[in-house]
């Protein structure tokens, strides 16, 4: 697969699908803890079927691009809530600007001038904070799950805070026990809303630890988001049109959490997806699919 490297000197890792003459570039940036993987490639085939250029890649910290083990790992209570912020006065190993400007620099490397972006996750808060920070850059935003941080904002669902804070097994000494405990974390996000995909989420694992899993990225990548507060504050600024889907069932992010998005970016449309969790299912490709193509075709460069 192939890399780039940014002119801050960070490599990432990305895959692109469709023709070399795209009606437009569609940039896909995934969340906390997951690689390029995580965003299904039939559905981005399907995406790029119509007529996009997508492109896909590795956050720093994920799969084939730069990692940061020399980095102090954050205090384990930093992930405790996935609504918590982390202490004022704590000092994230790097922040979502880095990782905004990271997604910038990608563009730069591949020669696209301007792009629609859409994020899974915290990758939904990079590309609104990309679209914020470089709004010369982006087209549009696609957020699919999502939340302001407003502290007022519902809690996750009860017990999977609980398995997000657990200490993670080392997948090299304690491989079965790793790999129980992500299927068990997976299951915790997918809800109940739809059947679990056992067999999509067993070979993503799998695939995730084989491509470039390093002990503590999660919990750097975390710290960067936590240690950002209240998203509000700069969403509120965001003039750039913008799509918010999100699943009704999400138990980390209730949906709660996506209106407020939508509420706060001026003009933001709001999608519910009936029976989705903190996850993509393929009962749900097309229906994503098709609410991107018909967004995003409405502002063609």
């Amino acid at each position: 697969m192939p890399t780039v490297t940014t002119e801050k000197g960070i490599t990432l890792g990305y895959e692109t699908l469709g023709n070399s003459q795209p009606s437009c570039d569609i940039v896909m940036v995934t969340g906390l803890g997951i690689q390029l993987t995580r965003w299904p490639k039939p559905l981005r085939q399907k995406l790029a079927d119509k007529g996009y250029r997508v492109t896909c890649f590795d956050n720093r910290d994920s799969g084939l691009s730069t990692h940061f083990p020399n980095i102090v790992q954050p205090r384990q209570g930093v992930l405790a809530d996935a609504h918590g912020t982390a202490p004022k006065d704590y000092q994230a190993p790097y922040t979502l600007y880095d990782m905004a400007e990271d997604t910038v620099g990608l563009l730069d490397a591949l020669g696209i001038g301007q792009a629609h972006l859409v994020g899974y996750s915290m990758g939904s808060t990079i590309a609104q904070l990309t679209a914020y920070l470089y709004p010369e850059h982006i087209s549009t935003v696609t957020s699919v799950m999502t939340s302001s941080m407003n502290p007022a904002l519902p809690p996750s669902a009860p017990g999977l805070a609980e398995i997000m804070a657990r200490h993670t097994p080392d997948p090299v000494t304690e491989r079965a026990l790793y790999l129980d405990y992500k299927m068990t974390l997976n299951r915790g996000l997918a809800g109940h809303g739809c059947p679990f995909d056992e067999e999509f989420h067993w070979g993503i694992v799998q695939d995730e630890l084989e491509r470039g899993y390093m002990r503590g990225s999660a919990r750097r990548q975390f710290a960067a988001f936590a240690s950002m507060g209240d998203f509000r504050s700069w969403q509120s600024s965001i003039h750039c049109p913008t799509l918010v889907m999100h699943g009704t069932c999400d138990p980390l992010w209730p949906i709660a959490c996506a209106r407020d998005v939508a509420d706060t970016i001026p003009g933001a449309i709001f999608k519910p997806l009936n029976g989705m969790g903190h996850d993509v299912p393929s009962v749900f490709y097309d229906e994503i699919i098709d609410e991107i193509d018909h967004f995003v075709s409405r502002y063609k460069v």
